[in-house]
């Protein structure tokens, strides 16, 4: 904590969408310095759901998601 801020690392099994938002929030907050670390980029990538036939994406890219 050289700098004054505390660094979190946040470790996620895949991407969901709907944190997105938190992370933006959370990255606002100037004493804290966040990294979010994906295990797999499961459901981040477009691929088949072999359930239902057909190509599955996210309506927001994660290249998008900086805040």
């Amino acid at each position: 904590m050289k700098d004054g801020k505390y660094r979190v690392l946040q470790l996620i099994e895949h991407p969901v969408q709907y944190y997105a938002y938190l992370w933006k929030v959370a990255a606002r907050y100037p004493c804290m310095d966040w990294l979010v670390a994906f295990c797999s980029l499961r459901g981040a990538v477009p691929a088949l759901n072999p359930g239902f036939g057909v190509e599955i994406k996210w309506d927001t890219p994660l290249s998008k998601m900086r805040s």
